[in-house]
């Protein structure tokens, strides 16, 4: 039984030291991150993403505006939370979050044109 105690316990050890050189994601925020942090080991830069979509080209996906704009804004954060962590791996940064995400959408009358800005934000 102790045994099998101390194999356990050394398997979540090394998944924690395996862990331990990947950057923790705190999250994607609309407005400042929630948590406190020393400017001084703080690091960013902002983020800008645009993508369109045609009339046609949906009408043709049978797929409404909105759920084209949804899907795009999910796709639009996971790739702000990619890039926050790959410039955490790259600059030695434990943590990394997006914030101040804002959308805008644009319909005219032959295309759909979704905006991001946000802000990548890694500290220690």
């Amino acid at each position: 039984m102790k045994k099998l105690m101390g194999t356990g316990l050394a398997l979540v050890m090394a998944a924690g030291l395996l862990m331990a050189g990947e950057p923790l994601r705190m999250g994607a925020y609309y407005g400042a991150l929630p948590a406190q942090i020393d400017f001084d080991d703080r690091d960013g830069y902002p983020l800008h993403y645009g993508t369109w979509a045609g009339n046609v080209y949906l009408y043709k996906k049978k797929q409404e505006v909105n759920e084209w704009v949804g899907e795009m804004k999910t796709t639009m954060i996971k790739e702000a939370l990619a890039d926050a962590k790959a410039y955490a791996q790259k600059n030695g940064y434990k943590y990394f979050a997006v914030d101040q995400m804002r959308f805008q959408v644009v319909h005219t009358d032959n295309v759909v044109e979704l905006y991001f800005d946000g802000n990548a934000v890694v500290w220690k």
